[in-house]
């Protein structure tokens, strides 16, 4: 967390980030923006805009036919869904291990290993060229002259395939177990389970919760995936195939680029450069039982643990969506 405020943070983006007196460039971003409230309230035309943009409304589209949340009630408070604006700085070059040459507090800027609670939609509309940066940082207010680049890649994604969940859930709780995202300012330290909770050490046992508003020393690992503490680097995932055989699909995300992930499939992201995403989440038929999958998940997690909300609301939309296909097959009211 830092104290800037959302224009210097913007201004900071068309520079390319925070540069710092010995060079490093300090890697900042906005996620989930905006934090509170609906986005087709907060910037409607952009809303517009951006369903207009997304490929296959038919599921995309909140009203979708094949979006299984268009058959829930009006009347009912609705699943959060976005769309969210993932806003951020990015480097080319993969950060170092923690505690090296002067990077140890840059931050990085990636989202971490993570589910999205049912299918998503990622799609890439600003990217700021390497030249846009060099010309800000220069002073150049007229940049209607620079070429345009739209083949810089803005994000590099691995997206897993959900039957090697299981087993990366298992491997990266190990390595945990091992110590080996336990180094540097984020580290990762495994938590004891629910039947250790007594044989616990104090300062292992923060609340994911606690863990985000105090910012300590040390990041507790209750569930490998769900905490969203884990981002396998380079050699993480070199490991991983070389013990596993898993390797995720890469994926270069350029600029006007739509990036899909199947509901229950582990990803990760890195930015490459400043680039501005937008997603939003919408439940297919084919993939609804893997969202409630998910959402049970979720309800087991420890009290007080930052994703245990199921602000999908997966049951009740599974509940309404079989009321209206039944009422669809019967003829009944509701039938459309």
């Amino acid at each position: 967390m830092t104290g800037m405020q959302v224009g210097e943070f913007f201004t900071n983006y068309l520079q390319g980030g925070v540069k710092r007196k010995n060079g490093v460039r300090e890697l900042l971003k906005l996620k989930d923006w905006p934090p509170d409230g609906d986005m087709r309230d907060f910037a409607p035309r952009h809303t517009a805009d951006f369903y207009e943009m997304c490929p296959v409304p038919e599921y995309t589209n909140p009203k979708g036919p094949f979006n299984v949340v268009s058959l829930f009630p009006q009347n009912l408070s609705q699943p959060d869904l976005g769309p969210k604006c993932y806003i951020a700085f990015g480097s080319p070059d993969e950060a170092p291990c923690e505690g090296k040459n002067g990077f140890e507090d840059r931050g990085d800027s990636v989202t971490k290993m993570h589910y999205d609670m049912a299918d998503a939609v990622n799609l890439l509309v600003h990217v700021q060229s390497d030249a846009m940066v060099k010309a800000q940082e220069e002073g150049e207010r007229d940049l209607s002259n620079l070429p345009c680049q739209h083949d810089e890649v803005g994000a590099v994604w691995d997206l897993f395939h959900r039957n090697d969940a299981a087993k990366l859930e298992l491997w990266i709780k190990e390595k945990a177990t091992e110590g080996r995202w336990y180094h540097g300012p984020n580290k990762v330290v495994l938590t004891a389970t629910q039947n250790e909770t007594d044989a616990a050490v104090p300062d292992e046992t923060a609340t994911q919760n606690e863990t985000d508003a105090a910012m300590p020393d040390e990041s507790v690992l209750d569930h490998p995936i769900h905490d969203q503490l884990v981002y396998l680097r380079k050699d993480d995932l070199a490991l991983l195939k070389q013990e596993t055989g898993i390797v995720p699909w890469r994926i270069y995300q350029l600029e006007g680029d739509a990036v899909f992930v199947p509901s229950r499939c582990p990803h990760q992201v890195r930015n490459l450069r400043p680039c501005v995403k937008i997603a939003v989440d919408f439940v297919s038929v084919e993939n609804a039982q893997f969202a409630v999958d998910l959402a049970d998940d979720y309800r087991g997690l420890k009290q007080g643990h930052a994703h245990k909300e199921d602000v999908l609301q997966a049951r009740a939309v599974a509940m309404h969506a079989w009321a209206a296909a039944e009422a669809l097959a019967t003829g009944g009211a509701g039938a459309r």
